[in-house]
């Protein structure tokens, strides 16, 4: 059976972190992406017995110029900036994104999230893992 869990905040407002998350290298099919890092409160770890939770809320932090990689998935994401400015690209359109603000991305839309100006930008991002499953 799964358990209700609790990943309290243990960052700074420059480091994004809750306890039991591990910070994990954002990767690609090409390998990791330069200038960000994942931390996934809640994940496949919180299933013990093997079963994932029916949605992951991951956190992405994206370095001063960097970005996210440029992916087309079969599902959606549910997107929150957290900190930082960011602009997106969504199949051509782009985007301005400030803290708080929400972006709903479509299934295979082609995306990515670009970090604006000198500081870092950090994002939750919430998706359907049995739907990405299928994509693997």
């Amino acid at each position: 059976m799964i358990m209700s869990t609790v990943h309290r905040f243990i960052g700074k407002p420059d480091d994004y972190n809750w306890e039991n998350t591990p910070e994990k290298a954002y990767n690609v099919p090409g390998g990791p992406v330069n200038g960000a890092l994942g931390r996934y409160p809640i994940s496949d770890q919180d299933g013990k017995d093997g079963i994932p939770p029916n949605f992951h809320m991951r956190y992405f932090h994206i370095a001063a110029g960097g970005c996210s990689a440029y992916d087309q998935h079969f599902h959606d994401h549910g997107v929150m900036i957290l900190h930082g400015k960011a602009r997106a690209v969504i199949d051509g359109n782009e985007f301005m994104l400030n803290p708080y603000d929400i972006l709903y991305i479509a299934p295979n839309e082609v995306h990515q999230l670009f970090a604006v100006g000198d500081e870092p930008m950090g994002f939750l991002c919430v998706i359907d893992p049995k739907a990405r499953a299928v994509e693997k």
